[in-house]
């Protein structure tokens, strides 16, 4: 099943200036990856939340509300 888009990390990448590849280059993850947590396509196991999180500052259980 498809899940919702996380529009709200888009929109907070997207207000730092990165691209989706250059988000996923600061998380130390693939395009794909980065892009389908984005997309809703994967709900990232805790510790690529935080690496998420880390990278682009902000409350890594933010990923799972």
């Amino acid at each position: 099943m498809y899940r919702q888009k996380r529009q709200w990390l888009i929109d907070y990448r997207k207000s730092k200036g990165l691209t989706t590849t250059k988000a996923a280059e600061l998380c130390g993850m693939s395009r794909r990856y980065y892009g389908g947590v984005e997309l809703g396509e994967y709900t990232p196991m805790i510790r690529n939340g935080k690496r998420i999180a880390n990278a682009l500052d902000f409350d890594w259980t933010k990923l799972y509300d």
